[in-house]
């Protein structure tokens, strides 16, 4: 028969293994909590990162071809003629009409990349954006000097007294036309490199 402070000690003991037993489940419960949460927040960053990488070398791609100094008849095709254009008014327009058309998807892919921007700097806790505001710069230029240029040469083709802002218009010219080994294609180009490389931290 065993003595009552036998008795009393093994469930005092008990007790203790119990509450050592709770404590240890509930740390445990914790910590897989914890790497799960982890993991969940490694998988968002790389997803986020990749995407915005993949983006910006699209926005690399088309922005080469939107400048690519060739057009082609079909870029034109659905152009709706205008009464009585002349010959040089008509390809006047049918070049602006392409340049346009090339320049859409352009709009498309900067405006995916400002709004994963603001994700990402939720996600990936980085100013990502001072990478982004090159890239939209860029593009903005781009579209600016589209406007710009074949403007004034619809206004010059309709026979409209006008002054020729020179200067204007061979810059303007310049950013339109161009290969993707010039000085505005090197810096798009750098300016992707950059980014991407800020993201490489997060495909780890």
């Amino acid at each position: 028969m065993f003595q009552p402070w036998f008795l009393e000690l093994v469930s005092l003991i008990s007790d203790i293994l119990v509450g050592i037993s709770a404590i240890i489940v509930t740390f445990l419960g914790f910590w897989g909590l914890y790497q799960w949460r982890r993991e969940l927040i490694g998988r968002t960053r790389f997803e986020v990162a990749r995407k915005m990488a993949m983006l910006a070398f699209q926005l690399r791609d088309e922005f080469i071809q939107a400048r690519n100094p060739s057009t082609f008849a079909h870029e034109s095709a659905e152009r709706k003629r205008l009464d009585n254009e002349t010959i040089e008014e008509t390809q006047i327009r049918d070049e602006y009409f392409a340049r346009i058309q090339r320049l859409a998807p352009l709009l498309v892919t900067i405006g995916k990349l400002d709004e994963l921007c603001w994700e990402a700097q939720i996600v990936i806790d980085e100013d990502i954006e001072r990478f982004i505001i090159p890239l939209k710069g860029f593009v903005q230029e781009l579209s600016s000097a589209i406007q710009v240029y074949f403007q004034w040469q619809i206004t010059r083709s309709e026979r409209t007294k006008t002054i020729e802002p020179r200067g204007m218009l061979e810059k303007s010219h310049s950013q339109i036309y161009g290969s993707p080994n010039d000085e505005i294609s090197q810096k798009v180009d750098k300016a992707v490199k950059e980014l991407t490389e800020e993201l490489k931290n997060y495909f780890l």
